[in-house]
């Protein structure tokens, strides 16, 4: 759940902004974000923080990263094939 769910976030995190830095201070808000409720269910009493939450935590953002970059990187390659490749036009 905790890698689906940083994932998601991630790639809205990702589309959110137009520049890569701002991009990645976004995925890093999101990670750190993830980091501090791992740390505050230490303070409820029936509930805890493992490290195996923040490595599901870790697959979650670089999931959500790849998945980011394969769908733009699969973009580039579409509009790169129609301009190399315009569809011819009967007369």
């Amino acid at each position: 759940m905790h890698v689906s769910a940083l994932a998601g976030l991630c790639i809205l995190a990702c589309l959110a902004f137009e520049k890569g830095i701002q991009r990645g201070g976004a995925v890093l808000f999101v990670f750190a974000y993830s980091l501090v409720l791992e740390w505050l269910q230490n303070l409820s009493p029936d509930r805890y923080g493992s490290m195996e939450d923040v490595a599901a935590n870790v697959m979650g953002c670089l999931a959500g990263v790849l998945l980011y970059l394969t769908i733009v990187g699969l973009r580039c390659l579409k509009r790169r094939y129609a301009i190399e490749h315009p569809k011819e036009t009967k007369e």
